[in-house]
């Protein structure tokens, strides 16, 4: 069973395992994307490398949506975002609830002793103990 240094699948197959990172494809795009690159078929000896692939053109079940449905679905949406406007104003101003951009507290550890069993990188070396 296996290839003769033990690795690998039966019967001459292989497996190919990749990673994305998630900004750049989610889950059901990169299987889609994988389909499309690679072939059941034996007789297929055209390669096709994932990152060559043009996109698909989408193909619309009807018409388009009317300039008046589009100028409605944004007035929707502007009308929606008051109220989230100023439930986050609240939270940040009255409630002080919001933590902004480098607000953090600036007292932390930096010392491997403060955390049982930390390791600390200190300008290119390692300090600290996993005892």
């Amino acid at each position: 069973m296996g290839s003769p240094s033990g690795g690998g699948l039966n019967d001459g197959r292989y497996a190919v395992y990749v990673k994305f990172h998630h900004s750049l494809l989610d889950g059901v795009s990169a299987a889609r994307l994988m389909q499309r690159a690679f072939t059941t078929d034996p007789n297929d000896n055209e390669v096709r490398v994932p990152w060559a692939l043009k996109p698909r053109r989408r193909h619309r079940g009807g018409p388009g949506r009317s300039p008046l449905q589009l100028l409605t679905g944004t007035m929707g949406s502007l009308a929606a975002l008051g109220p989230s406007t100023a439930s986050l104003a609240r939270a940040a101003l009255l409630q002080q609830q919001l933590t902004l951009p480098f607000q953090a507290p600036r007292r932390c550890s930096t010392s491997a002793s403060a955390v049982p069993g930390a390791l600390l990188l200190n300008r290119g070396h390692w300090t600290g103990s996993i005892a």
